[in-house]
């Protein structure tokens, strides 16, 4: 009998560190510049396990960015404006763009967000799944007609090089894959943290817990270069395998 969800139940999986952004002076996770300029035909799909600390009324909290840092702000970014969550392609900022909302994730505990773009340019193009379930979309603008590539621009974690429009909270485990995830391979990663479509292309696991580096063990092995103000965190999604002490009863 084919095995469904309804009974599965998930593994064991150690998160052993998470990055803790403040929100404050350059507090953001550098992955280097021009990194991955998907173009809106390309699919991708990012995936990040984040404990929001509150919803920072306003607008710009980003997540990820990898787009201009003056007008059109051509590029792609991921980022919570109050109360929506954002998958965000841009051409020309407000004209020509493709800006697909969800409602975030819970403040104060952690949430495994997988959002997956199948290169269509339109918002049934895109999903977002929560802990392995999908979400349904709030609303969509579907104006998108140009490329979204530009060069020099920084490809972060946390914030972005255009303006003091951090992300406060805690960031664990997350992914750049340049492949479209389909509700198998994220049950496959939520249930069993494999990939099933093979090695991402970027995956950074925090497990160095100190220090100015968080490595990628993906295939492109862009390391994050993490701000000095930016602090590693032992609150995590799941807390390291720990041996539990047993007092066992004599067997006569």
């Amino acid at each position: 009998m084919a095995r469904t969800n309804a009974g599965r139940r998930r593994s064991v999986q150690n998160h052993t560190y998470a990055l803790s952004f403040p929100a404050t002076g350059t507090s953001t996770m550098n992955i280097g510049n021009d990194v991955y300029l998907y173009e809106r035909t390309q699919a991708w799909t990012i995936g990040f396990q984040i404990q929001p600390v509150d919803y920072q009324t306003g607008s710009g909290r980003h997540i990820f960015s990898e787009y201009e840092s003056s007008s059109p702000f051509r590029g792609r970014l991921i980022r919570i404006d109050t109360s929506l969550l954002r998958f965000w392609l841009v051409n020309t900022f407000s004209s020509n763009e493709l800006k697909v909302n969800y409602r975030p994730p819970a403040r104060n505990a952690f949430t495994q967000v997988i959002m997956a773009y199948d290169g269509s340019s339109t918002a049934a193009g895109v999903q977002c799944w929560f802990n392995g379930i999908l979400q349904t979309q709030v609303s969509a603008t579907e104006t998108l007609s140009g490329t979204i590539v530009a060069t020099g621009v920084a490809t972060k974690w946390g914030g972005w090089t255009g303006a003091a429009v951090l992300w406060k909270g805690l960031l664990g485990e997350c992914f750049i894959d340049a492949r479209q995830w389909t509700q198998a391979a994220v049950d496959s990663y939520f249930y069993d943290r494999r990939f099933s479509l093979g090695t991402p292309t970027d995956l950074w696991s925090m497990t160095e817990g100190s220090g100015g580096v968080a490595a990628s063990t993906g295939t492109g092995v862009h390391n994050g270069t993490v701000a000095a103000n930016v602090t590693w965190s032992s609150v995590t999604p799941t807390k390291p395998r720990s041996a539990i002490a047993q007092n066992r009863l004599p067997v006569s």
